[in-house]
């Protein structure tokens, strides 16, 4: 092999391992996007599951609709702030409130940001671990007993995060 021949093979194989770097790029943020996708789903019926329920979670319990309408989702930052109750013709005491958790600020969320879910209301760990004693919430969480009983509504979902993912991989359509 000439000179010549040499820097043309030498040419021909940067070109070739320049785009073959290019295709692991591109394979690399797909990889990535598909991932966010399936994370944003995910994290969408897991709050879901706890705020209004679903298949993976039996949702908060609802007297006025107070604490369910009070949920807060936020990527990076808790978003925090009261809800307004909204008046209705429910039968009651006061204004039902309406559950609307605004998933939308999901859209754009990925793997590397955490999201947090948060309501002002803090009787919701009451509700979740049980009340009637003085025990610390963290007290609560490693022994899992409330003197009243709890209403668990976020211990099921949290159980189920493999399944959620699953799920969510699952219903998402494949890759191009």
């Amino acid at each position: 092999m000439n000179r010549d021949e040499a820097r043309a093979f030498s040419t021909r194989l940067d070109d070739d391992a320049r785009a073959f770097s290019a295709q692991l790029d591109r394979m690399l943020r797909d990889v990535e996007d598909r991932l966010d996708e399936v994370w944003r789903t995910a994290t969408m019926t897991a709050a879901q599951a706890i705020v209004e329920g679903n298949a993976f979670g039996p949702g908060v319990p609802v007297d006025t609709g107070q604490l369910r309408a009070s949920w807060r989702i936020g990527v990076g930052r808790p978003e925090d702030g009261p809800s307004a109750p909204i008046e209705s013709d429910a039968v009651g005491d006061g204004p039902m409130m309406l559950a609307f958790l605004d998933l939308g600020v999901l859209k754009r969320a990925t793997t590397d940001e955490v999201i947090w879910l948060t309501t002002m209301f803090p009787y919701a760990v009451h509700l979740e671990m049980g009340s009637g004693n003085r025990r610390t919430a963290e007290e609560q969480l490693k022994n899992r007993k409330g003197s009243l009983g709890p209403t668990v509504f976020l211990e099921p979902v949290v159980s189920r995060w493999e399944q959620i993912v699953f799920d969510a991989l699952r219903r998402l359509p494949p890759s191009p």
